[in-house]
């Protein structure tokens, strides 16, 4: 399986911060463009053929949506999972709010599904931290 870190991040500094990590733990990295947003994830990493998927899909981007800066970690260990963190905090890259490992689950929905879940999921903390 292919490690691949899927990158949508707006500030090309921080990208290319992001990309140079990837590098030098041996992670593959791929853009996430909004082209992309109504495609399953399991599909962006390549593990599905949309042409036989029979499922419809239930819920499509709206069309003027602002997709917002997202880490999609594929095929990384625990162990790189970490060293990517850790690699971030100590290079100063700045925290990506949005970040989410692809599971069995989560390569059925779409990207925008995927997100919108993430967002949802950040509210909830976010209202039980006040």
């Amino acid at each position: 399986m292919n490690k691949i870190v899927y990158l949508r991040i707006n500030e090309k500094e921080k990208l290319n911060a992001v990309k140079e990590l990837c590098s030098l733990l041996s992670i593959g990295t791929a853009q996430l463009s909004m082209n992309m947003l109504d495609k399953r994830v399991g599909v962006i990493t390549g593990d599905m053929d949309e042409s036989k998927i029979k499922m419809p899909l239930s819920k499509k981007a709206p069309v003027f949506y602002n997709m917002p800066d997202l880490i999609l970690f594929y095929g990384l260990s625990d162990r790189e999972l970490d060293a990517f963190l850790e690699g971030c905090k100590i290079r100063g890259i700045a925290p990506t709010r949005y970040k989410a490992i692809v599971t069995p689950f989560n390569r059925m929905m779409t990207l925008y599904e995927l997100i919108t879940e993430l967002e949802k999921e950040d509210r909830s903390i976010r209202q039980g931290n006040n």
